[in-house]
Formats: structure tokens, sequence, C-alpha cells
């Protein structure tokens, strides 16, 4: 009888477990698809989650040594679930920080573009966000995005005077006859030394 009920115990445990891992990983997918803002708060949902699933689980065991050897691979199948959720969830940030970065740059470049003069006022703002985006960026990723970022200030100014001001463009690139003073080291220069390269 013993036997019966070792072998009863085995067989329950080997399907709970397999019952177990199918249905947290179709819940972990379903609750990837519904994670918004940057998955916050998506470790501990999944935590919780697990912790109910598990319960059930336990609750249905034959026996307390079929509910001990579950409860026991739970405890480290649970530590893989974290894992994973932890993962998910700082992926999700990282893209939704690069996201909002991205949109931030852009408001920088169509405020130079509605208005030209304010180059030096928005650079510096900016700059600030790079500043404080230095905790979640590397080095080699912040020197990139700033390069680019620049480009698309300069590139956003060049473009506004060309269309509103064509005579101050000509002028400061050294395009605009006597009137040009060469402008090596204006924004606008950079941005046609960099167009006419592409």
């Amino acid at each position: 009888e013993a036997k019966v009920r070792e072998t009863q115990d085995n067989t329950w445990f080997s399907k709970a477990r397999a019952q177990t891992a199918t249905d947290i990983s179709t819940q972990e997918m379903e609750l990837q698809k519904q994670a918004t803002d940057g998955a916050a708060n998506f470790t501990p949902t999944v935590q919780g989650k697990f912790g109910e699933y598990r319960a059930s689980k336990e609750a249905e065991a034959p026996s307390p040594r079929a509910k001990q050897m579950y409860s026991q691979w739970a405890d480290t199948f649970g530590v893989d679930v974290t894992g994973r959720a932890a993962k998910f969830q700082a992926e999700s940030e990282l893209a939704k920080r690069t996201t909002d970065f991205s949109a931030a740059i852009n408001a920088h470049a169509q405020a130079v573009y509605a208005d030209p003069s304010q180059y030096d006022a928005v650079k510096k703002r900016m700059d600030d966000d790079f500043a404080g985006a230095k905790q979640w960026m590397t080095p080699e990723q912040e020197q990139i995005a700033k390069t680019s970022a620049e480009k698309t200030l300069q590139l956003a100014r060049a473009k506004s005077l060309v269309e509103y001001s064509p005579e101050k463009f000509m002028a400061e690139t050294g395009t605009g006859g006597a009137g040009g003073s060469g402008g090596d080291t204006s924004p606008v220069a950079a941005t046609v030394a960099l167009v006419t390269k592409l």
C-alpha cells in the first residue's frame, strides 16, 4: 500500500510540475502582452500570480509527501520565474526610457526649427537631459546618442534658416558672397559639412 501511495505521489508530482511550467509560461506571456509604461511593477505582479497558482496546486496534493515534493521544486522554479520577470521589466524600462529620451530630443529639434535663435538655450536643456541619462546609459551609448542628437539639432536649425532666413543661412555658411564669414564654427556650417557627405 505504501508503494502504491508513493507511486501515486510521484505521478501527481510529475503532472503538477509539467502543468505548472506550462501554465506559468502562458501566464507570463499574457502579462508581457498586457504590460505598459515600461512594465512597472511587472516583477511583483508575476510573483503574486505564481504564488497564487502555487498555493492552489499545493492544495490539490494527494498527500503531505506529494505537497513537499512540489513545494521544494516550486521554490527553485519560482526563482527562475522571478529572474525572467525582472529581466523583462528591466528591458521594458530601458526601452521606455529610450523612447521617452528620443521624444525629448525630437521636441528640442522642433523648438529649434520653430525659433533658430533658441539654439544655444535648447542645446543647454538637451545637455541637461544627457546629464540625467548618465545613470542608465553606458558612456559609449551616451557618446553615440549625443553626437546624433547634436546633428539633429544642427539640422533643425539649418532647415529653419534655409526655409525662413536664406540670407542668414548663406552668410553663416560662407555661400552668401562678401557677407559670408566662413561660418566654420556655426551649427549650420557643421550641418552643411555633414549633409554634403551623405
